[in-house]
């Protein structure tokens, strides 16, 4: 099924006939200082009284995640189209793991496909996406290579994902909050939060450092 381009109306609408629901905003145009910019916002969700998420990055990149009410969303949708976002077409989007946990919701195992929204480029985008928005530029290498072949069901991937040689856990005192997926040289390709990259590391045979 091609993607669909919906507005938050036909989503409002879909939402009061308790049925599953995505919509996608797009940036394309420049920053402050003249450089371009490409960034997308989306939503998605379920039911009208049920809490939705919102997920927001530059094109070709990880979302930041985020769950709302439902006025919350109808302001934020004002704020974006006034800053010159448009409606842009968007296949469904699961609700991140993380979403799912705090809505004691069943989470599936999860797979590339559902960690990224699908992204409809409209223009040329780097090969390789680079980090969340907001975060620290990629890390000099750090002079580890690594070595073990990888499992075919990580080579069947896309790029990032082929790419990932190891996980490198994150930790805020005692508590993961997540891994950094690092590339064979030990460059920094993305972040993961904790159940995606546990189930990521399982699935694909990936080393995890401590």
């Amino acid at each position: 099924m091609a993607p669909r381009k919906l507005s938050i109306s036909d989503a409002e609408t879909i939402a009061n006939r308790g049925k599953p629901w995505t919509f996608r905003l797009e940036y394309h145009g420049s920053t402050s200082n003249g450089n371009p910019s490409h960034k997308f916002w989306y939503a998605t969700g379920r039911g009208i009284t049920e809490e939705v998420e919102v997920g927001w990055g530059a094109l070709g990149g990880l979302p930041q995640n985020q769950l709302i009410g439902w006025n919350e969303l109808r302001n934020r949708v004002t704020e974006k189209l006034s800053k010159g976002y448009d409606y842009a077409p968007t296949d469904y989007i699961r609700m991140s793991a993380a979403s799912l946990a705090q809505l004691g919701m069943p989470v599936l195992p999860s797979l590339p496909s559902a960690v990224a929204p699908p992204v409809v480029v409209q223009t040329p985008v780097p090969p390789r996406p680079g980090w969340l928005t907001g975060a620290p530029p990629p890390a000099p290498s750090t002079g580890v290579k690594y070595t073990k072949t990888p499992s075919a069901s990580l080579l069947s991937l896309n790029e990032p994902w082929s790419l990932i040689r190891c996980l490198k856990m994150q930790r805020t005192g005692s508590k993961l909050t997540g891994y950094n997926a690092l590339d064979e040289n030990g460059d920094e390709l993305l972040l993961l939060d904790a159940a995606t990259g546990l189930d990521f590391a399982t699935k694909h045979d990936i080393e995890v450092e401590f």
